[in-house]
């Protein structure tokens, strides 16, 4: 395995187990500042949405929590609080989609391939019944840029608007986190994925020109425990494309699909 796939792999793993839940705040624990710690997580997951090719892969995973008064780093992902209350809160937060082998995925082949991604931006969340943000449901309304990683200079290809709503819970020691939503994305988000220029046109792959709008409907159920100093954590992801402005392209071999993960960490600090 090369250093760039390793370094990706271990990247895709730590992003994908950094799984939404309660806040440790609910906890009976003096929360420390900085946490590190060191385990192996698995993932399986397809190429993309609407592929039927799916990938697993198994890497170690980096434990990293640092609870700065400006920039977090935990189980919420990584983000910049600009403000927040029991209420409310407006965040600027991170997401990526890591891909190791989309230039191995039949369905594409001959076309450019696809790389890894990182989404950057806004989120204003708002409580709608818990005493607090960290418990029972919350709106989530985040808009995010989108733009390749890998080779070159980093390239933007459009945005995506993933409105949610979540349910978190804290109960016998494990924390859940439910959230659902549909998706919407630019034109150049869809035609990144999904468009066919007539130069990679085939008998088995029509020209196609992608349109913005509906990207689809997306679930996740989460779940994560420390206990001493061992971390567990567990996902599942669905997606349904029922209706997507993307549905006409030959790209497309599902309507639905999903992902899911878990990983144990042996928290050293």
């Amino acid at each position: 395995m090369s250093g760039r796939h390793y370094y990706w792999m271990t990247a895709l793993l730590c992003l994908y187990t950094a799984i939404p839940s309660v806040a440790d705040a609910s906890s009976d624990t003096v929360e420390s500042r900085l946490e590190a710690g060191l385990g192996v997580g698995a993932l399986i997951t397809p190429d993309y949405r609407g592929s039927k090719t799916y990938r697993s892969y198994v890497a170690p995973v980096p434990y990293v929590i640092y609870r700065g008064k400006i920039i977090r780093s935990d189980r919420e992902g990584v983000r910049s609080d600009l403000f927040s209350s029991d209420q409310m809160e407006f965040t600027l937060s991170l997401a990526a989609s890591i891909l190791l082998d989309g230039d191995k995925n039949e369905r594409r082949i001959g076309m450019p391939k696809l790389g890894s991604t990182l989404e950057l931006g806004p989120a204003l969340n708002i409580n709608v019944t818990g005493d607090t943000l960290h418990d029972k449901w919350m709106l989530s309304l985040p808009v995010r840029a989108v733009f390749t990683l890998g080779r070159g200079s980093p390239e933007h290809i459009g945005w995506l608007a993933e409105p949610q709503l979540s349910y978190r819970l804290r109960r016998n020691s494990w924390n859940w986190t439910f959230r659902m939503g549909p998706s919407f994305a630019s034109e150049s988000y869809h035609e990144y994925y999904y468009g066919v220029g007539p130069e990679y046109a085939r008998p088995d792959r029509a020209q196609y020109r992608a349109r913005g709008g509906y990207s689809g409907f997306n679930s996740q159920l989460a779940l994560s425990r420390r206990a001493g100093n061992l971390w567990y954590a567990f996902f599942v992801r669905y997606y349904n494309l029922n209706g997507a402005d993307f549905m006409d392209s030959s790209l497309v071999e599902t309507d639905q699909g999903g992902s899911g993960g878990l990983a144990i960490s042996w928290v050293l600090f």
